[in-house]
C-alpha cells in the first residue's frame, strides 16, 4: 500500500517532467550549435534572402498594380531565397541549418512585421497607397540588390558561404 500514494505523485509529475522537457528542448533548438564555423555570416546572408523574399510576397499582392518589370524583380528575389537556402544547407548539421535558417527568417519577419504595422495604422485607401509606394522604392531597392547579387555575382556568394563554413 505504501507503494500506491508514490505511484499516483509519478503519475502527476509525469506530465510536468515532460513540459520541462519540452521547455528545455525548445531552449536548446535557439541555442547556436558549437563549431568553428560562423553562422552569423550565414544567419546575415539568410537575412537578406529572406528580406528579398517575404518583401516580394507582401508587393505580390493582387491589389496592386505594379508594373511588370517590378513584378519580375520580386520573383526573382524569390529564386534568389530559394537558391541561397540551397547553399547555406549544403554541407551543415540539420541542426545548423535549422538555427541559421529560423534566425535569419525571424529577424526578416520581426522587420517586415514592422512594416505591416505602420501600413495598417492607415485607413485601407492610404494604406495600400503607402504600400504601392514602398514596393516600387524601398522593397524594389532591396530585391534588385539581391537579385543583382544572385545573377552578377555567385561566386563571390559562394564563397562567402564557403568559407563561413570552415
Amino acid at each position: 500500500m505504501s507503494q500506491a500514494p508514490t505511484a499516483g505523485k509519478s503519475r502527476r509529475l509525469a506530465p510536468t517532467l515532460m513540459s520541462c522537457s519540452l521547455v528545455i528542448v525548445l531552449c536548446l533548438g535557439a541555442i547556436a550549435p558549437v563549431s568553428a564555423k560562423d553562422l552569423n555570416v550565414l544567419i546575415r546572408i539568410a537575412y537578406e534572402a529572406f528580406l528579398a523574399d517575404q518583401g516580394s510576397w507582401m508587393c505580390s499582392l493582387p491589389r496592386l498594380s505594379l508594373p511588370t518589370e517590378d513584378r519580375v524583380v520580386f520573383a526573382d528575389a524569390k529564386n534568389y531565397a530559394n537558391w541561397i537556402k540551397q547553399q547555406i544547407s549544403i554541407g551543415l548539421s540539420d541542426q545548423e541549418v535549422q538555427y541559421v535558417l529560423m534566425s535569419a527568417a525571424t529577424r526578416a519577419h520581426g522587420e517586415l512585421l514592422q512594416v505591416v504595422e505602420v501600413l495598417k495604422s492607415n485607413p485601407p485607401d492610404i494604406e495600400t497607397a503607402e504600400l504601392y509606394r514602398w514596393c516600387t522604392g524601398t522593397m524594389k531597392g532591396i530585391a534588385e540588390k539581391a537579385v543583382v547579387a544572385y545573377t552578377d555575382q555567385p561566386d563571390v556568394i559562394q564563397q562567402m558561404i564557403k568559407k563561413a563554413k570552415e
